[in-house]
């Protein structure tokens, strides 16, 4: 029969939630099912049948045939279904069918119960379907309600989020009705189905805005690297170009700074540092601790550290206010940085140097401070020619501490040519016990140029020599290198 102003109010309350015809019907016989088996009982078998377009609803309930009956709701006697099909035997289902005047208002309520939870639960479904993969996306919506600090958005007709009270930017001020941006951060499964969290505060919420403004990060050429923020007061965002041809620190800063303009007035003032991202980590904290000047940085692998020098006048600014400025360049980077002013430096390097040579010694018996030039030149004639013959071997080998320079690596030849400074014996580092002195020259590291070329690995390997000490004795070696490359460029101006 058609019952077509039932299907018609479905249909309605399906086309509100977009839900397909089809659908919707499958819901609507899930429902009338239901709405049989509480009138008839569950044990019996129930068919269900609408016409799409007529709206014709067919119901039928079959029960096995059974010499004698157990389950009326399941089971109908041999005798009763005989009279009702001819030869209809045990075990053959009986079905008849069910005109839909017959159920009662509870049975029609359990039907429509049934439809309205299976319209929620496709409602659910599209929400998750939807919204799962766009964890990080930044999402627009109308603030529909303020409750108790938290903000309800409504994303569409069918969709709404919460923005948690957490998740505001200090700076923000909205009221109902007006509009805004904030990114999906988790969908959370309650009771009533998903629910969409939004943020304001995230740093996915700074990436976003960035993707939005800055065409290059949608497309592809320059990647976010890394993000930190403190809303409402202070950012990092470090970038990375793909092509060598594209600033990424300008094309987010835009033309007059109009892209991170965009940025920051979204935020409501928020001040946004950029950085360009590089895979080397001490220029990676110097460039995350901008706007500060490093005079120069020392890295500690093993424990994860680097060491910033910082002039004199730019420590507080390199600190920031309450230390925001360093914290946030240690997060950046993922480096813990130690902060270090840069005549602390200074006296702490003279009395690491004083320590090389012994306080006592005076200029002259330090080390040679100028290097000699490794060209040798000869005079004209026969007999010049055979010393310079005789004496070139000699000549290479004495320019590299006494090694053969046949045995060395071009690398390695490269590297003493670039040093500042003659060979010396590791006799004359006193910042180096007798002990260690021995051990180092047992190993062959007997003068100042094998020290160079050691690796910590090397200088490990030594009997005596753990990974503390040999660190040591290479910081003492890039000390000495760098006293004697200042010195030489003292002496050139």
């Amino acid at each position: 029969m058609a019952v077509n102003p039932i299907v018609d109010a479905f249909t309605e309350i399906a086309r509100e939630k977009s839900i397909g015809r089809e659908e919707l019907i499958e819901m609507i016989e899930a429902g009338l099912v239901a709405a049989v088996r509480r009138k008839y009982g569950v044990g019996c078998e129930v068919e269900v049948k609408i016409e799409s377009i007529s709206g014709r609803i067919d119901i039928r309930v079959g029960r096995v045939v059974v010499e004698e009956v157990t389950d009326p709701s399941a089971q109908v006697s041999l005798a009763e279904a005989g009279g009702q099909q001819e030869n209809i035997k045990v075990d053959d289902v009986l079905w008849q069918e069910v005109p839909f005047t017959v159920f009662g208002r509870n049975a029609i309520q359990a039907a429509k119960q049934v439809v309205i939870q299976r319209i929620r639960e496709a409602e659910r479904d599209k929400i998750r379907a939807e919204y799962s993969g766009k964890i990080g996306d930044l999402l627009s919506g109308t603030i529909q309600q303020v409750e108790r600090g938290n903000y309800i958005i409504f994303l569409n007709k069918q969709t709404e989020a919460i923005l948690p009270m957490k998740e505001v930017n200090r700076k923000d001020h909205f009221k109902q009705g007006d509009p805004m941006r904030a990114v999906l951060i988790d969908i959370r499964e309650t009771t009533k189905g998903p629910q969409l969290i939004l943020s304001r505060t995230s740093e996915m919420f700074l990436k976003a805005l960035f993707q939005l403004e800055v065409p290059e990060i949608y497309q592809g050429i320059i990647e976010v690297r890394s993000v930190v923020r403190e809303a409402g007061s202070r950012s990092k965002i470090a970038v990375y170009s793909n092509d060598d041809h594209i600033d990424p620190v300008g094309a987010c800063v835009g033309l007059k700074g109009s892209r991170v303009q965009a940025v920051v007035n979204e935020l409501g003032g928020e001040r946004i540092d950029i950085i360009a991202y590089s895979d080397d980590p001490q220029e990676f904290v110097r460039a995350a601790l901008n706007p500060a000047k490093v005079y120069r940085t020392m890295i500690d692998r093993e424990e994860n550290t680097v060491t910033a020098v910082i002039e004199d006048e730019q420590l507080s600014l390199a600190i920031g206010k309450n230390g925001q400025n360093v914290r946030l360049a240690s997060q950046l980077s993922g480096w813990k940085i130690d902060l270090v002013q840069k005549k602390d430096f200074l006296a702490q390097r003279e009395e690491i140097l004083t320590g090389v040579f012994g306080g006592a010694k005076t200029d002259k018996e330090k080390p040679g401070e100028q290097k000699k030039p490794k060209e040798v030149a000869v005079a004209g004639g026969v007999e010049a020619g055979a010393k310079a013959g005789g004496g070139a071997a000699e000549e290479e080998q004495s320019a590299y501490g006494g090694m053969d320079a046949n045995q060395l690596t071009e690398k390695q030849r490269d590297i003493l040519d670039d040093l500042p400074v003659e060979d010396f014996p590791i006799s004359l580092i006193d910042s180096f016990t007798p002990a260690l002195r021995e051990r180092l020259e047992e190993a062959g590291y007997d003068t100042f140029y094998k020290l160079v070329l050691a690796t910590q690995e090397q200088l490990c390997d030594i009997k005596g020599i753990g990974k503390q000490t040999s660190s040591k004795v290479k910081e003492v070696v890039d000390f000495l290198i760098e006293h004697y490359e200042e010195e030489v460029e003292a002496e050139e101006e």
